[in-house]
């Protein structure tokens, strides 16, 4: 196998499905890439394995990068992708809701 990235999920939540799916279909691994999933301790401190390298790369919103900046304004995170829509919030409406 080629190289290995160690993938941090913030949180459980559908809106990561496509990522799950990549992961379970062995989407990753046919392209030479082994990618380990581990789990932030807290959605808060996602941004904290990134900073000390136990983790290469984690997925979140916007937010997640704004509220790490406001902490510690010189950090390097970017946000570099949506994945399936324009938007990149997922708002959901509880069923019988109008």
């Amino acid at each position: 196998m080629g190289m290995t990235i160690v993938l941090q999920e913030t949180l459980r939540a559908p809106f990561y499905a496509p990522f799950y799916a990549a992961l379970a279909l062995g989407a990753y691994r046919q392209e030479g890439i082994e990618v380990r999933l581990v789990t932030a301790p807290a959605p808060s401190a996602a941004a904290r394995g990134l900073a000390d390298g136990s983790a290469d790369v984690a997925w979140g919103g916007p937010m997640r990068v704004l509220h790490t900046y406001d902490n510690h304004p010189d950090c390097d995170l970017v946000c570099f992708c949506e994945v399936v829509t324009r938007d990149p919030f997922f708002l959901a409406r509880p069923p019988g809701k109008a």
